[in-house]
């Protein structure tokens, strides 16, 4: 069987945590990769379940003002701006 090269990009920081989670499973990057691979072909889908990130409390509790009407409004960037400055 002929074997290929696959390449992705990736940030350093991603590719650092992974190859550490990896590593900690006695797998290399490629094996990994290639794990991921040949289970996507055995079951002819994703061997997980991908999941959005979940908003934190913060962006949670934004939405909820947005949605009462206590948010702050402002007509233009530059309210928006002098109310950071207001509030320090």
């Amino acid at each position: 069987m002929t074997k290929v090269i696959v390449q992705s990009r990736v940030s350093q920081e991603l590719k650092d945590e992974a190859e550490s989670v990896f590593s900690a499973m006695g797998l290399t990057v490629a094996e990994a990769i290639r794990l991921f691979l040949n289970q996507t072909v055995t079951d002819y889908k994703f061997p997980f379940a991908p999941k959005l990130r979940q908003p934190t409390t913060e962006f949670k509790n934004a939405l909820r003002e947005l949605d009462k009407g206590t948010s702050d409004r402002f007509n233009n960037t530059d309210e928006l701006f002098a109310s950071w400055i207001d509030e320090k």
